[in-house]
C-alpha cells in the first residue's frame, strides 16, 4: 500500500512557505496515525508571475524544496511532487532543478498537449510538453483529469456523490463545452473502438509511457469496475488514434 497525501498555501500562509509545508505534513500524519507518508505534493500552480495561487519557480526552489527535502531527511515522508499547472517553462524548470519524484499533471484525449503538439487550430490551452519533459527527467507522471472532471462521459449530468459544479482544468471554456468536445468523438464508438467514451477516454490517457499511472474519479464500485476493465483492453489501435486527430476540436 502506498500513501500520499498533499498541501496547499493560501492566504496568509504564502508569507511561511516552509512552515505551512512543515505544519501540514505533521497535521496530515496525526490525521492518519502514521509516522511517515511514501509521497508528499505541492499542490499549486507555479507560474511566470506567481499571482496567487501560483507561485514562481524561484519561490518553489528557494523556499518549497528546502521545507520538503528536509521532511525527506527527517523520514515523514519517502518522495516529494508537485502538481503540475502552471506555465510550461516554469514547470519545467522546477522539475529539472528541484528534485521531485512525481508530479501530478492533467492529461485526457480532448487536451493531449502536456505529451504531443496541440493542432494549430486547436483551442485548449497549450502545456508545453510538460509530461514528455517529466518523463524524460526520470519524474514519475500520475495523469489526472483523464475524464475532464466528467465531461468525457459526453454527459452533462452529475453522480449525486459527486462534485454539483466542475470547473475545467488545461481544458475547455466551460463543462458544457468540454462535453460538447467529447461527443465528437462519438463516431469512434460507433466504429467498434470502444464501447463508450469512458472507455475510449481511460484507454487513451494510460497509453503514453511518460505516464506512470492514472488517476480515475469513480462515484461506485460499478464505475470502479469499468475502468478496471476499460484500462484492461489495453491500447487504442493506431486506426483510431488517427480517427481522434481527424475529429480533435479547433
Amino acid at each position: 500500500m502506498i500513501i500520499g497525501t498533499k498541501v496547499r498555501i493560501r492566504g496568509p500562509q504564502r508569507r511561511d512557505i516552509a512552515g505551512t509545508i512543515a505544519q501540514s505534513i505533521d497535521a496530515s500524519l496525526a490525521r492518519l496515525g502514521r509516522d511517515s507518508v511514501d509521497m508528499f505534493h505541492l499542490h499549486e500552480p507555479i507560474t511566470q508571475s506567481g499571482e496567487a495561487p501560483s507561485f514562481t519557480a524561484e519561490q518553489i526552489l528557494q523556499e518549497a524544496v528546502p521545507a520538503l527535502s528536509k521532511l525527506r531527511d527527517q523520514g515523514k515522508i519517502r518522495f516529494y511532487g508537485i502538481t503540475g499547472l502552471g506555465d510550461a517553462p516554469m514547470l519545467r524548470c522546477v522539475l529539472d532543478e528541484g528534485g521531485f519524484a512525481t508530479a501530478q499533471m492533467p492529461y485526457n484525449i480532448l487536451n493531449p498537449s502536456g505529451v504531443m503538439p496541440l493542432s494549430p487550430a486547436s483551442s485548449m490551452p497549450d502545456l508545453g510538453g510538460v509530461i514528455h519533459h517529466a518523463g524524460m527527467a526520470g519524474v514519475g507522471v500520475m495523469a489526472i483529469r483523464i475524464l475532464a472532471g466528467g465531461a468525457l462521459s459526453g454527459s452533462e449530468d452529475r453522480s449525486p456523490l459527486g462534485v454539483p459544479k466542475v470547473e475545467p482544468i488545461a481544458s475547455g471554456t466551460s463543462y458544457a463545452a468540454d462535453v460538447q468536445a467529447a461527443r465528437r468523438l462519438l463516431p469512434l464508438i460507433e466504429a467498434g473502438y470502444a464501447k463508450d467514451l469512458v472507455e475510449l477516454a481511460l484507454r487513451f490517457s494510460a497509453m503514453p509511457r511518460d505516464i506512470s499511472t492514472v488517476l480515475v474519479g469513480t462515484a461506485s464500485i460499478a464505475e470502479l469496475d469499468h475502468a478496471v476493465a476499460a484500462i484492461n483492453q489495453g491500447p487504442l489501435p493506431a486506426e483510431a488514434l488517427a480517427m481522434i486527430n481527424q475529429l480533435q476540436p479547433g
